[in-house]
């Protein structure tokens, strides 16, 4: 059954995948790799800083955006967990061992100069595969100068190949001489999915199984037009909804997680029932990954007069229990088994039975979301994401 796919952002900050699951550098042959893109002897922040003076507005965009904070998280996450009393021994251990892992994809290499290498001019989609491109599902090797990590995945991680630039493949020169080294390279794939890949490996497959199996149509998959926010005219504006948007940064209505969310009264003889219902309707793979949702469930009357009804959880625990014993040693993470959300997942569908209340339509109900980076953290370390209040349709 094909369903309406519009825009989701997974709240953890791009949780891929589990630490004992990720490919390292040493897994990538290393031999050859080019080291001198665009650089002309500056630093790594003096040629993003170049590539503003042409692109303000992109540049700007990345300093408040998911990619440009990747590193900065990532080493905030991990000085964090080692004093926090809401993680455990051995996650802490875990960080620390796999922290290389963590960087290939968090402060990672340019990727057409490393796994992409020469897929920039392969025009050929049906030979974007690793049979064609053995690298191609590989993170890339973390960059080794640590004064270089700081700026995360920048433009250059996804652009760069040399003295070269790699863009869309709609790109039309300008007929405007570019100075520097901007020698544009229009690309087939850098338009498609795939570009995404190395970094977003599971989403991916995720999706392309949902296509294969009819869940979802391919063309309503592109990854920037659900993930990019687009200005009136259209055009991608280079920035990345995420769990820490600005307030300036409003996104569409239909990615809220609210939009999966459906609540009703049933009535059956004497009995009464408030119907809570979740499916995932809006997005063409499943989520979160690593992160948690914590559904609050109350009936209020006002501000005074609420009456919890119950918590609803949404992670992968139970998929990932197996994997994940590798880094707990007491067996499992810590948590509480919730709902997978997958697209062909069942709907999380609950009710809960109303006793000593003789008039429901005089209550609303009270949905309260927030979110754990990882599901095995303490519920300490939720984070709000906001509230609605739904009405009681029978």
């Amino acid at each position: 059954m094909r369903r309406g796919i519009v825009a989701i952002v997974a709240a953890s900050f791009f949780s891929l995948a589990t630490l004992d699951s990720l490919r390292t550098e040493d897994d990538v042959p290393k031999s050859a790799y080019p080291n001198d893109s665009l650089s002309d002897g500056l630093s790594r922040i003096e040629q993003i800083k170049r590539c503003a003076t042409c692109h303000p507005k992109e540049y700007q965009n990345e300093l408040i955006g998911p990619h440009w904070a990747s590193y900065t998280k990532l080493m905030e996450h991990i000085s964090y967990v080692q004093t926090s009393p809401h993680y455990t021994d051995e996650w802490r251990e875990g960080v620390k061992n796999k922290l290389q892992a963590c960087l290939s994809c968090h402060a990672g290499s340019n990727l057409y100069e490393t796994v992409f290498s020469g897929l920039e001019s392969e025009a050929n989609p049906a030979r974007f595969t690793e049979e064609n491109y053995p690298k191609l599902f590989y993170p890339p090797p973390p960059r080794e100068d640590e004064d270089s990590r700081i700026t995360g995945v920048d433009c250059l991680t996804c652009h760069a190949r040399n003295n070269k630039v790699i863009t869309h493949a709609g790109f039309k020169p300008s007929g405007i001489k570019m100075e520097g080294q901007c020698d544009v390279v229009p690309s087939v794939f850098f338009s498609n999915d795939l570009n995404c890949v190395s970094c977003h490996n599971f989403t991916f497959k995720n999706t392309m199984k949902n296509v294969s199996n009819g869940l979802v149509a391919a063309h309503e998959t592109n990854c920037l037009k659900c993930h990019q926010e687009y200005d009136e005219s259209g055009k991608g504006t280079h920035y990345y909804y995420w769990k820490h948007d600005p307030p300036q940064k409003k996104r569409p209505h239909s990615m809220e997680l609210f939009h999966c969310i459906t609540v009703s009264l049933k009535q059956e003889e004497a009995a009464q029932y408030i119907i809570f219902h979740w499916q995932n309707n809006n997005a063409p793979h499943g989520y979160p990954d690593c992160a948690e949702y914590i559904i609050e469930l109350a009936l209020v009357a006002s501000a005074r007069d609420t009456i919890p009804l119950g918590i609803e959880r949404i992670n992968r625990k139970v998929d990932q229990g197996a994997t994940m014993k590798a880094i707990f040693k007491s067996g499992e993470p810590p948590g509480i088994p919730g709902y997978c959300n997958y697209i062909d997942s069942e709907p999380l569908h609950r009710e809960y039975r109303i006793e000593n209340i003789s008039d429901l339509n005089l209550f609303k109900v009270l949905v309260t979301l927030k979110v754990k980076s990882q599901y095995w953290a303490g519920d300490a370390e939720a984070r709000l994401i906001g509230s609605r209040i739904f009405d009681l349709k029978n």
